[in-house]
């Protein structure tokens, strides 16, 4: 279903088990970082659900916590969202946190300023696993100057670059109601799925920027990648 000014919504209705799943896909991720942003997508990702314009952290943990559900953003390489999972008894009160976490994010300074922190640490850390830095120097490789060569994590240098300011500015770019997908599977009732999304997800943008495109990289054909052969004692 697609809403005008609003999402596509994919509904499956499984009447099986009282749970439903939800997710609201936008394109973003590390698709849309540079070397100055490396890494906000992940930070948008741990922040989006600490606090809206109506709503606190603590208030929006003890709502979902209390319908045993639970709520979180999410970052990959072409996508950025939220996700949700919970009882169906509770699907209308929980559709209302999602849309309020997903459309009203206000990125609090202090929430901003000790996730910042948390996340140079989980960089500093990333380098004492030898799998993950063999995996970033991978990709840097074979990728070049594809936002994809970039890691995820970003850097200390972008990380402690990145301001609150242009956080929510990116979010704004990039997670808007006319360009998402929301996934919703479950039991659930499908004209209910709808009424909630247009009452909530359609018509919500402020501004009809396109800073949120993004932009198309050529192929590369000059990359190989060699495969050899290391005995135990080298290995």
């Amino acid at each position: 279903v697609e809403l005008e000014d609003g999402p596509i919504l994919v509904i499956q209705e499984n009447r099986r088990v009282e749970t439903f799943a939800m997710r609201a896909f936008a394109r973003g991720g590390l698709r849309a970082e540079t070397p100055s942003t490396a890494g906000i997508s992940k930070l948008i990702a741990n922040l989006v659900t600490k606090g809206t314009d109506e709503r606190e952290s603590t208030e929006i943990s003890h709502l979902v916590e209390s319908m045993a559900g639970s709520l979180s953003g999410f970052a990959g390489r072409n996508t950025m969202g939220l996700q949700m999972k919970g009882l169906s008894r509770f699907f209308g009160e929980s559709f209302d946190i999602f849309a309020d976490c997903l459309v009203n994010p206000t990125f609090p300074e202090a929430e901003f300023e000790r996730e910042q922190y948390l996340h140079l640490e989980r960089i500093k850390n990333r380098r004492d696993s030898l799998g993950k830095v063999n995996y970033d120097q991978f990709c840097s490789l074979f990728f070049g100057d594809h936002p994809y060569g970039l890691p995820s994590v970003g850097t200390p240098k972008s990380t402690g670059n990145i301001d609150r300011e242009g956080l929510a500015e990116h979010y704004q770019n990039h997670v808007r109601s006319d360009r998402l997908v929301l996934s919703v599977v479950g039991d659930v009732d499908r004209s209910q799925v709808i009424n909630l999304a247009e009452q909530n997800l359609v018509g919500t943008d402020s501004t009809t920027s396109a800073n949120g495109d993004i932009s198309d990289y050529e192929s590369r054909n000059d990359v190989s990648v060699e495969i050899g052969e290391l005995q135990k004692e080298q290995a």
